[in-house]
């Protein structure tokens, strides 16, 4: 008997939501249901026509309060299905996402399981600092023991959830964070605190198209300070619970990496998006990594500027 898949796909109202539904349509399992949280008053009509002319019947919510983690909080509770799965709407699934994730899930039953993402858009330089940085961050926080990968860390574009476990658990995406941007991490925090196993499996694949502007870039930057400083002021309460759960699976968190590793990974990673790179390519790389960081910086000591108001 084949096993019933939700799958949630929150959705700011980009079109591009219309070519992720496509993707999920060429599936070698198709999901039984596919849901649309939309989340943004930007084209939510237009989106809302494209998809009710769809051959394939998709169910569409609407989620008022904006962030990503109340439209994802929403999908969850409304999906029909135990076997959840999350892609966001700007990202393509593997023909055998589905199928993967499936097999996976028989072998080892996780409750949780980050997948794979890669950025094909190489050539547009925002999109590839943006897979240079998720790549960098994944690496970091792998783990093999006994032949399974685990991760401390979630990433929701590519994600899937054994919900009746998360539900008991009473598990949610918080929304205090700032314009999907560490609640996915917040989220893997919750799921350790209560000694759920997040695996890794990198034949879940999902094509991620990032970002094409500096200006986006550097917002998603800025954002992502203002969120470290919020996550960092929620954990550390809580940081000697999750270090014993750590230990007892002999990983670290990335922020506690091993140095040496994580410059190993950093420079695999450069030697293989930047290598046949020319010259000025690889210094407007280095330019915008340097602003980046800026930008993180920024963002962290503005939010803690504002808390302590």
């Amino acid at each position: 008997m084949q096993s019933k898949i939700s799958v949630v796909i929150p959705s700011l109202g980009r079109v591009s939501v219309l070519s992720t539904i496509a993707s999920l349509s060429r599936q070698t399992i198709l999901p039984s249901e596919i849901i649309v949280v939309l989340n943004s008053s930007k084209n939510t009509e237009k989106v809302k026509l494209l998809l009710k002319n769809l051959n394939r019947s998709v169910r569409i919510i609407y989620e008022k309060r904006k962030g990503a983690s109340f439209a994802r909080n929403t999908g969850m509770k409304a999906a029909k299905y135990s076997l959840l799965f999350f892609i966001d709407d700007d990202c393509i699934a593997k023909p055998n996402w589905i199928e993967e994730s499936l097999r996976y899930y028989k072998k080892h039953h996780p409750s949780a399981v980050k997948g794979h993402n890669i950025h094909t858009d190489t050539n547009n330089i925002y999109s590839l600092m943006e897979y240079y940085q998720n790549e960098y961050i994944t690496k970091a926080s792998l783990f093999n023991t006994n032949g399974v990968i685990y991760t401390s860390l979630l990433d929701t574009k590519n994600l899937f959830l054994d919900k009746e476990i998360i539900m008991k658990n009473k598990i949610f995406f918080d929304g205090r964070y700032i314009n999907s941007s560490y609640e996915d991490i917040d989220f893997g925090r919750q799921l350790l605190t209560r000694k759920i196993d997040i695996h890794y499996n990198p034949q879940m694949i999902v094509d991620h198209s990032g970002r094409t502007l500096f200006i986006q870039h550097m917002f998603r930057e800025f954002n992502k300070g203002r969120n470290i400083y919020l996550f960092k002021k929620k954990w550390n309460k809580l940081n000697k619970i999750i270090d014993g759960y750590q230990n007892r699976l002999k990983y670290r968190f990335l922020f506690e990496a091993n140095r040496t590793k994580k410059n190993k990974i950093e420079a695999i990673l450069k030697k293989r998006l930047l290598g046949s790179k020319s010259w000025s390519y690889n210094l407007l790389f280095y330019i915008i990594l340097s602003l980046s960081k800026i930008g993180v910086w920024i963002g962290y000591y503005y939010m803690k500027f504002c808390s302590s108001k």
